[in-house]
């Protein structure tokens, strides 16, 4: 008999054996981390088998590491999905499905708007309705940069350098993206014993050049106490080192090659994601409403005719009566073609090419989050 449930905390450790199976290049140092630290806050939804002992085998498993996400002016909580893995010898037996399916099953009484994941195949998940939502970007800094960017290493202990990179980068992704994880102290602390367990490190990138104006012409190019920093970069990777991000003003960085296809999302509460849009600033209209009818294969409480209320403040999204629909703008759409529209990703023209909007292109009134920043690694 297989059970699905979630582990109690002395359980969670009883999932390495499957992670080492199923993730054999990670590194010792970076499970230890992970079960040290991450599993102090995740949950672990498993598929345990009992055995012939007495004892459970975990034979599958999805792990749901919770992050705080800025959305377009909402502190949103979402869950990362990580260390998707079922045993070899219990493949195609559908107990992935099982675990995906009482996973988003929770999500929705939890009202998450949405949960995300990096696939190692995308194929896995399309069929659960994941969209790619985030592409990675690479960037290096450039020559002249090299030549006059200095660098402070930030240490767990160092609680004013960590202040400032968490001070800086949260700045930093709020003017450029609508969408990104909460960086305050408690996260910045975490990515630092995450990149010590690949033997890697943070540093604060401050330009030499600005502080020989600070220091009036003295030549001497110091850092000046207060000092802003103009970048973060970190560095990781267990006998080969590489960069694992840099954040930077974009005069200093230059693109390394061309971006690539990252994250996926899955919208879990309908009511509560379309909740978190609103109109343009710019749009022709102060409200609008229209009918929604949304196509959910998985996830029955997604699915059906929704009437959607919109401002310039926010929007409401409830269920509508299959009947009248008073002359209103009516559009059909499946779960993740919204996910990549509301995110960003991709034109509605395009996901949808027989709109059906009368005379009005409405789509473009809805501030849909432009700017998607979710660059997590596990």
């Amino acid at each position: 008999m297989t059970e699905i449930r979630y582990l109690e905390e002395w359980e969670k450790r009883g999932t390495i054996p499957l992670w080492r199976e199923a993730f054999p290049e990670d590194s010792d140092g970076f499970v230890e981390y992970y079960y040290k630290e991450k599993t102090r806050d995740n949950r672990i939804l498993a598929a345990v088998e009992e055995q012939g002992d007495g004892k459970g085998r975990i034979v599958s498993m999805v792990h749901r590491n919770p992050y705080r996400l800025w959305v377009q002016g909402h502190v949103v909580d979402s869950d990362y999905v990580v260390a998707v893995a079922t045993a070899e010898d219990r493949r195609h037996r559908g107990l992935m499905r099982g675990l995906l399916t009482r996973m988003l099953e929770d999500m929705y009484r939890e009202q998450m708007p949405f949960c995300y994941l990096m696939p190692a195949d995308p194929r896995i998940y399309e069929p659960f309705d994941f969209a790619f939502v985030y592409d990675q970007e690479y960037w290096g800094l450039t020559r002249e940069a090299k030549g006059r960017l200095s660098e402070r290493r930030v240490s767990v202990g160092d609680h004013g350098a960590v202040k400032t990179a968490s001070r800086w980068m949260e700045g930093w992704l709020r003017g450029r993206f609508q969408v990104s994880a909460v960086r305050d102290r408690a996260y910045v602390e975490r990515l630092l014993l995450e990149l010590e367990s690949e033997e890697g490190w943070l540093e604060l990138l401050y330009d030499r050049q600005q502080g020989r104006e600070a220091s009036e012409g003295t030549g001497e190019g110091r850092l000046e106490e207060g000092e802003e920093p103009v970048g973060v970069r970190c560095w990781w990777g267990t006998g080969k080192t590489e960069e694992r991000f840099l954040l930077c003003e974009d005069r200093y960085r230059e693109r390394r090659k061309e971006s690539s296809p990252a994250i996926m999302a899955r919208i879990t509460h309908l009511e509560r994601c379309l909740g978190l849009l609103h109109l343009r600033e710019d749009s022709p209209v102060q409200e609008w409403k229209m009918i929604l009818r949304v196509d959910d294969p998985l996830c029955l409480w997604n699915r059906g005719t929704f009437l959607w209320k919109l401002d310039r403040w926010g929007s409401v999204l409830a269920r509508w009566d299959e009947g009248e629909t008073d002359g209103l703008v009516a559009e059909e759409i499946r779960v993740d073609q919204l996910a990549q529209w509301i995110f960003g990703y991709g034109e509605l023209t395009e996901l949808l090419p027989k709109l059906s909007s009368g005379e009005c292109n409405w789509w473009d009134w809805i501030q849909v989050w432009q700017g998607v920043f979710l660059d997590e690694v596990v």
